[in-house]
């Protein structure tokens, strides 16, 4: 039921969008039919073989997705250096644990807590 609801409020967006736009007729703010006509116009008139794409479409879609992979591996790999840092320094804790809730665990159960084996979680 809830996935209908997300459509249907993307739906009634779209519509929204597309009267809203209809009623004021202006260049910067195209109805969202004139912006699909013009992708298929501009991105999928190209040959089978490339499929369907047209140059302007692959000179576009590849240098974003270039961009799209640097940034991830960018990202992922900072993360990894946190994240160890994080884990391997006390020092690297303190100062940058104040960054992410998640860096702190989570406090153990009142159950668990009373077993002499495990230790007390860090405070934050």
């Amino acid at each position: 039921m809830t996935h209908l609801f997300r459509w249907g409020v993307l739906v009634l967006a779209v519509l929204l969008w597309q009267l809203a736009a209809g009623a004021h007729a202006s260049v910067f703010f195209p109805p969202p039919s004139t912006i699909a006509a013009h992708m298929r116009g501009l991105w999928f008139d190209g040959p089978v073989a490339h499929a369907f794409l047209s140059e302007t479409a692959v000179g576009n879609i590849l240098p974003s997705v270039a961009r799209m992979g640097a940034g991830f591996l960018l990202a992922a790999a900072l993360g990894v250096v946190l994240g160890l840092a994080l884990g391997r320094s006390a020092y690297a804790h303190a100062a940058l644990s104040w960054s992410s809730p998640s860096c702190c665990p989570a406090r153990p159960t009142a159950s668990a807590s009373s077993s002499p084996t495990r230790r007390a979680a860090p405070t934050c």
